[in-house]
């Protein structure tokens, strides 16, 4: 068991030995001699993708557990804070319906604050198909213009693309400015 631990130690030091060799200043001056090297080198380099993934998941899954844990004391504490809100409430409404019963008055104010009655906002639902077209025949003021929205993917589907412009029809579209990217891009799978 010892022996086990003793040879892991010492794979991370001749891992972390290497890993210093080859940072991010030396890519210049290092060179892959042969093929197996490059086998070699994309094993260890999808090593390391695996490892940044695994480290990403498990700060996640932490971050999961710790947001639920939070969430299950915030809301034991806001339960009994959230009752006794009600309660005081509902004490303070019967205090003020009882204390206004005969006046025209809709509120009581007190030194630490009013205690008032308000009627809500009627709801209003909108059929917007059948209220737009009874407004477009009675009143156009209440409908909205709105500026027409271009479609980039299907305008660069249509068009064609020549040097730095785009063409429809053959003819150059002004306000468009196209970039051709230097070089290719490399991805390892």
């Amino acid at each position: 068991m010892a022996e086990a631990a003793a040879f892991k130690s010492l794979m991370d030091y001749v891992d972390e030995v290497e890993a210093e060799t080859y940072t991010s200043e030396d890519t210049g001056a290092y060179k892959i001699s042969g093929r197996n090297e490059a086998e070699y080198r994309i094993k260890e380099y999808q090593q390391i993708t695996q490892q940044i993934a695994d480290s990403k998941k498990a700060a996640a899954d932490y971050v999961e557990e710790a947001t639920k844990k939070a969430n299950e004391w915030l809301d034991k504490e806001l339960n009994s804070l959230v009752n006794r809100k009600q309660f005081l409430e509902s004490i303070l409404r019967d205090y003020a319906e009882e204390q206004l019963k005969d006046s025209k008055k809709k509120s009581l104010k007190l030194i630490g604050g009013t205690l008032a009655f308000r009627k809500p906002a009627p709801k209003v639902d909108y059929d917007d198909n059948v209220l737009r077209k009874y407004l477009f025949m009675n009143a156009v003021s209440f409908l909205k213009k709105q500026e027409p929205k271009v479609d980039h993917a299907e305008l660069k589907k249509a068009a064609e693309i020549r040097g730095d412009k785009m063409f429809l029809n053959g003819k150059e579209i002004p306000g468009v400015t196209v970039t051709q990217l230097e070089a290719p891009t490399f991805s390892i799978k």
